[in-house]
């Protein structure tokens, strides 16, 4: 509404359009690298594959992609926007990146093929709102922890995370909460 307000009708349907097209242009780079290290990481494990190294695998590719350079790191803080949004942007997340995400959930019920698919979607759920949030870097932590901690330590995140979201995730099965 704010920019067809300020704009108009055309200008701001090309604004979102380009907005679109920008974000569907780097998506494909980011799940091509996911997948890679899914199905690398698959490889070198065997039948030791972790909780901890499949959401490595789904979660280092856009780190290290957002520490490239500065329109990386805008293209992380972009994805982290849309991750959050309803309407247009909410079909755009799913249409750049639902495959994926797909993967990695049917990776995490071969690991645990006794958890009930949904606790896989919370799971996932949690995951990704983590994972988005810090590609998002808000510097919100950087004003919490005075400094100790940035938003911005991508290297850090990826090294964190994993265990973080695991240990949440088995939490959640263990805990055996069934819808009502």
């Amino acid at each position: 509404e704010y920019l067809t307000d300020r704009l108009g009708v055309e200008a701001a349907r090309f604004i979102e359009q380009l907005f679109a097209a920008v974000f569907r242009r780097r998506g494909p780079k980011i799940n091509d690298a996911r997948l890679k290290a899914l199905e690398d990481y698959r490889a070198q494990a065997g039948d030791r594959v972790t909780l901890e190294g499949l959401i490595e695998a789904f979660t280092r590719p856009g780190f290290e992609f957002a520490q490239l350079d500065e329109g990386h790191r805008n293209y992380a803080a972009i994805v982290a926007y849309v991750n959050s949004s309803k309407g247009a942007m909410h079909s755009l997340m799913s249409e750049v990146f639902d495959e994926v995400s797909n993967v990695l959930i049917e990776d995490m019920q071969r690991l645990m093929p006794d958890v009930p698919r949904e606790t896989l979607y919370w799971g996932y759920h949690f995951l990704t709102g983590a994972f988005t949030f810090s590609l998002g870097q808000t510097g919100r932590i950087d004003r919490i922890s005075d400094g100790a901690v940035r938003s911005s330590d991508f290297a850090g995140i990826a090294d964190r995370l994993p265990a973080f979201v695991a240990a949440g995730i088995r939490a959640l099965c263990a805990s055996g909460r069934r819808p009502e």
